[in-house]
């Protein structure tokens, strides 16, 4: 979720089978907007795992990917002292 490219080839929110009949655009929307929650939701997470974040951090500096901005507002907005991310 976190580190797919959005609108690349594997875009995690293009998995979503109920999503398959495209109405103007909306349901493309509906699932970018899921899986922005969702990457909000692991950084939710991985704040309160800091073993993790260290195991995600050079893959989340070197991502190109549009959903880290949902995964650090969880990051920053959970963490005990945000200084510290």
């Amino acid at each position: 979720v976190v580190l797919t490219e959005t609108w690349s080839a594997f875009d995690f929110a293009q998995m979503d089978d109920e999503d398959q009949d495209d109405d103007n655009g909306k349901n493309a929307l509906r699932s970018s907007e899921r899986a922005g929650l969702m990457a909000e939701e692991l950084g939710t997470q991985v704040a309160l795992d800091a073993p993790a974040f260290e195991r995600l951090l050079p893959d989340l500096v070197s991502s190109r990917a549009q959903r880290l901005t949902n995964f650090t507002i969880g990051l920053a907005t959970t963490s005990p002292d945000p200084r510290e991310y």
